[in-house]
């Protein structure tokens, strides 16, 4: 179960979140969250190449300060953050069909 609690923050609702960044689901995701208006703050962590994704995402003309983690900051990732968004699975290649996804 997510549980969403949201902040407010200079007069509007926001969010700290953190996610996983650097495979193929977590880097456009990334993106995506970086251009949501309601994030003020984006936290990436994963075991390898986070800082790098978080340098790029970083230069998306949005107010949300990204910050990246590698995989021995877990704890410093965590702090202060309201939702945690864990992307799981392998992004569908072009010839699998629904049949293969079980």
């Amino acid at each position: 179960m997510l549980v969403v609690r949201p902040i407010l923050a200079f007069g509007r609702l926001a969010y700290h979140l953190l996610t996983t960044c650097t495979g193929g689901i977590g880097q456009p995701l990334s993106l995506l969250l970086k251009i949501e208006p309601l994030v003020t703050e984006l936290s990436l962590y994963d075991i390898r190449g986070a800082p790098g994704v978080a340098a790029d995402v970083s230069h998306v003309d949005t107010a949300a300060k990204v910050k990246g983690y590698t995989a021995d900051q877990l704890d410093a990732a965590l702090e202060g953050v309201e939702v945690v968004v864990i992307p799981a699975g392998v992004p569908r290649k072009v010839c699998f069909s629904s049949v293969f996804v079980k």
